[in-house]
């Protein structure tokens, strides 16, 4: 079962970035395909620690692009990428 669906709509014109998103977008329907279809803890565990480690990396290298493109609010956005990565935790 699909939680998200991806849209060109969320492009924001750096393929990279959008390829990253749309990649981000993929794991949480896997990981949530797993959750639902109650796995066993192991697998969903691995599924998760999948999509955490893909997050944080994704968060680093998006901010270091902005950073790179002068990004007047990379401030926020870190601020953003900190705060949902301490929800899941």
């Amino acid at each position: 079962m699909t939680l998200l669906s991806w849209s060109n709509q969320y492009l924001i014109g750096d393929d990279t970035i959008d390829a990253e998103h749309e990649e981000l977008f993929r794991l949480i329907n896997d990981f949530h395909s797993h959750w639902l279809e109650a796995h066993d803890r192991h697998t969903i565990a691995r599924v998760f620690n999948q999509l955490i480690v893909y997050a944080e990396t994704h968060f680093r290298h998006e901010e270091q692009i902005m950073a790179e493109h002068g990004f007047p609010k990379l401030a926020e956005h870190k601020q953003e990428h900190e705060a949902m990565v301490e929800a899941i935790f």
